[in-house]
């Protein structure tokens, strides 16, 4: 794997360490309620006052995905869900922004949600072997 990967896959395990659904990735059915950790945009980004870093700042995305129900069940979950993503993350990533729960969609299906933007400075550079 490499740097990229390695940074989503620790994100949905921390996640999942803590109790919370989640996957790295868009699956082909997901399925509520769940945290899908994706790239966000910018994804890579050269830190500020930086020209030449050897460490560059990586966005990721948590797209908190709330269950079926009532306007007021989803509304509940999801916030509940944002304080869980954000107690579980808050020591080892920056969290930058946090959406108003919306409607999303994902695979032509739309669900409610929010979206947790995260943030960290690592080498991305492939590995000399």
């Amino acid at each position: 794997m490499n740097t990229l990967t390695d940074l989503r896959e620790q994100v949905k395990d921390t996640l999942t360490a803590e109790g919370i659904k989640a996957v790295d990735y868009v699956q082909e059915n997901i399925i509520p309620p769940v945290c899908v950790v994706v790239p966000a945009n910018p994804y890579i980004t050269l830190p500020e006052g930086n020209s030449f870093a050897t460490n560059y700042s990586v966005g990721l995305h948590v797209l908190i995905i709330g269950g079926r129900g009532t306007n007021k069940t989803a509304a509940t979950q999801i916030d509940s869900m944002i304080v869980n993503v954000i107690d579980a993350l808050d020591d080892d990533w920056d969290i930058t922004e946090v959406s108003a729960p919306q409607e999303m969609t994902l695979k032509g299906t739309s669900y409610m949600g929010a979206v947790v933007t995260l943030e960290t400075n690592t080498d991305v550079r492939k590995e000399v072997e």
